[in-house]
């Protein structure tokens, strides 16, 4: 156990080591927080003075449905027929090898592989160096393409995430940086980074390395590679406890929550917002079943107790959307750092969201662009006047059920300030400055931020300077 996790930790330091140093090549210029005083409150925002706490900001009928298609997705990667129709829909074969085509591209920076890197090359190690294709080879070798050519749907490839998993676009823990294209600098995130899969995940294997060391899998929203140790292969008397029982499904509403055995009391892993378990709840505690991994990779169950006090741990699904549990949730998300696809354990803008709308039964997509689309959208691209668009997410946006897509980045729209100015609560990695050839300035974190900020010089992020994208989502009404 104690060796496994240091795997574990080790593993974790690699993966987010070289961000950190990357970040600190060129010290970019910093948002100033202090102009925005409540930037980091969330009481403030969801319980503005004269609300009622205990107001629900979605309807009963349309968080049941929104609960409803959640679980359908939650559990898609152990339904033969959803399995089946993803392998027929996603073509496995053609996708993976444009992947691998589309990274050889960008690595030989329009050169043959034979010859010398170009010296203008766009990506780089974390040691600065340039790729080579002999790189890419090897990752490609071992991933062992050929198997997925005819794939068909297998129950023992049912599988379950037992600890916390970073989901990676190639095998490896390597890491892989792009530049600027206009400054040359190093964009500090990881393009080998997908997404994180929570413990208790289900997952279907869809294809395993030649080393064993790395599952391809399929999860309720994307497919990636994870390593083999976080995950476990799942029968159907595990199925059956985990999916089928009477259990209530049970979202941890906390960060950084540890899980223990209830039995041994021995360290299983560690949670946060956004990790769903099957479970029990009673006035002050909480039972969650948990997946554990044997000597031969099967999964069973542990069961583990939570303590809820005046700030629950873990609450039943779903939990009733009103004021006082969306302050309760996005208080623990709120200020912490941005990392592209989940890096470090970390949230994007899209994560963030999927994040926080979890404990309340809401299934959203994992990037930006599909999670509008699985909700009534309006798309007001045509609107390229910035006070229109003002205007008008004054008039229709829903305060925590509004969501704000602008092509490459989604906010969540939750209300106005003092100065009625609407206001966006976002994970974020840079806001621009309105100076010609001004240059972003970072704000790297999760924050609510009004759309404009008075005594600035920077735009707003829905400004028809910075976006031609303008759309608006609706919660409350999904598709």
């Amino acid at each position: 156990m104690f060796k496994q996790l240091k795997l574990v930790i080790l593993s974790t330091y690699l993966l987010c080591l070289p961000l950190s140093s990357l970040a600190t090549l060129v010290q970019p210029k910093l948002f100033d927080l202090r102009l925005i005083p409540e930037h980091d409150n969330a009481e403030y925002w969801a319980v503005p003075k004269g609300t009622d706490r205990n107001e629900p900001l979605m309807s009963e009928q349309a968080q049941q449905k929104q609960f409803q298609r959640m679980q359908e997705n939650w559990f898609a990667p152990w339904s033969q027929t959803t399995v089946s129709k993803q392998i027929e829909k996603e073509a496995y074969p053609r996708v993976l090898a444009s992947i691998v085509r589309g990274y050889r591209n960008e690595i030989a920076h329009g050169q043959s592989c034979t010859q010398n890197p170009n010296p203008q090359y766009p990506v780089i190690q974390s040691n600065y160096r340039p790729f080579s294709c002999e790189w890419l080879d090897n990752i490609v070798a071992n991933a062992n393409y050929p198997q997925f050519d005819a794939l068909t749907y297998n129950a023992r490839n049912r599988a379950i995430i037992t600890h916390n998993a970073f989901v990676r676009v190639f095998p490896t823990h390597d890491t892989y940086y792009r530049r600027y294209k206009n400054s040359g600098r190093i964009n500090p995130f990881d393009r080998m980074q997908m997404s994180v899969a929570w413990a208790g995940t289900p997952v279907y294997i869809l294809g395993t390395t030649k080393d064993n060391a790395w599952h391809y899998v399929y999860t309720q929203s994307y497919s990636g590679w994870v390593q083999a140790k976080d995950a476990a292969r799942v029968d159907d008397g595990f199925v059956e406890k985990w999916q089928h029982s009477d259990d209530d499904l049970i979202a941890i509403v906390k960060n950084n929550v540890s899980l223990n055995n209830a039995e041994t009391d021995n360290y299983i892993t560690q949670v946060g917002i956004g990790a769903v378990f099957p479970g029990r709840q009673t006035e002050n505690q909480v039972k969650i079943k948990v997946p554990v991994t044997d000597q031969y990779g099967i999964a069973h169950i542990a069961t583990v107790k939570l303590q809820n006090d005046e700030r629950p741990t873990a609450l039943a699904m779903p939990v009733a959307p009103t004021r006082a549990n969306f302050a309760h949730v996005m208080q623990g998300m709120v200020n912490k750092p941005y990392a592209w696809g989940g890096q470090c354990y970390l949230n994007d803008c899209s994560l963030e969201l999927k994040n926080i709308y979890t404990p309340f039964g809401v299934w959203l997509a994992r990037n930006s662009k599909a999670q509008v689309d699985g909700l009534r959208k309006e798309n007001l691209d045509s609107m390229q006047n910035y006070k229109q668009r003002l205007d008008y997410l004054r008039k229709h946006g829903k305060p925590f059920m509004t969501l704000v897509y602008i092509g490459s980045h989604i906010m969540l729209y939750v209300g106005e300030d003092e100065h009625n100015m609407p206001t966006l609560y976002q994970n974020m990695w840079a806001v621009h400055g309105k100076d010609r050839g001004s240059e972003k300035y970072m704000v790297g974190q999760s924050l609510f931020l009004p759309a404009e900020v008075k005594n600035t010089n920077v735009y707003s992020m829905i400004h028809p300077n910075i976006t031609s994208h303008f759309w608006l989502a609706h919660i409350d009404e999904p598709q």
